[in-house]
């Protein structure tokens, strides 16, 4: 045999060799899956579950889940249904609020300017009414003048008749004419003074 030959026949084992192993190993790691598939189902934590759903589908669970899911759903619709209703009855409470709060603004206006009016009213009435102190002052002063005056001719009425008799005890006319004439004159002054006393209108 030659070497070139018995390269060829090594080659051609060995490549046989090669595929026969590599075909071995693949039939291994079948076996292996198919043992794992059926290790995997045999799991206790898979056949809780399994055993769960089936009991749960047995036992209407899961219709109940659904049952729970469409309430809540139906309870939460009514809710935002009531919320709507309660924003809506909300938003009328606030328009009615704002109303009264401009009529109470524009009631506030009014009664800014009627408190400035009555505020000056009341200014033009203290004004009147010292000037009617000072008034009544200058009229009690006249009164006690006109009063003085008046216990002064009191006083000479008084003593006039015994002027009068002196004067005609002395037989002079003259005398008596002239003390009437003084008390005209004073009688006059007095009454110019009681006029001045008489507030004008």
């Amino acid at each position: 045999m030659s070497d070139e030959t018995r390269t060829q026949v090594e080659t051609t084992t060995f490549e046989d060799e090669k595929r026969h192993l590599e075909c071995e190993k693949l039939r291994l790691e079948i076996a292996q899956l198919q043992n794992w598939k059926r290790r995997a189902i045999l799991q206790p934590a898979t056949l809780i579950a399994a055993f769960a759903a089936l009991a749960g589908w047995g036992t209407g669970l899961f219709t109940v889940m659904k049952d729970t899911s469409t309430l809540n759903r139906e309870r939460a619709a009514y809710d935002i249904q009531k919320l709507n209703d309660g924003k809506t009855a909300l938003n009328e409470e606030i328009r009615k609020l704002s109303g009264e709060r401009d009529a109470l603004a524009n009631k506030n206006s009014v009664l800014g300017v009627e408190s400035k009016a009555l505020l000056q009213r009341q200014n033009d009435l203290q004004a009147n009414v010292s000037r009617l102190d000072a008034r009544l002052k200058e009229m009690r002063n006249r009164n006690a003048r006109w009063q003085s005056d008046l216990g002064d001719v009191s006083k000479r009425l008084d003593s006039l008749p015994s002027r009068i008799m002196i004067a005609s005890d002395d037989r002079n006319p003259q005398i008596a004419l002239g003390i009437i004439k003084e008390l005209r004159n004073e009688l006059k002054s007095i009454a110019e003074s009681m006029a001045q006393a008489v507030p004008k209108q």
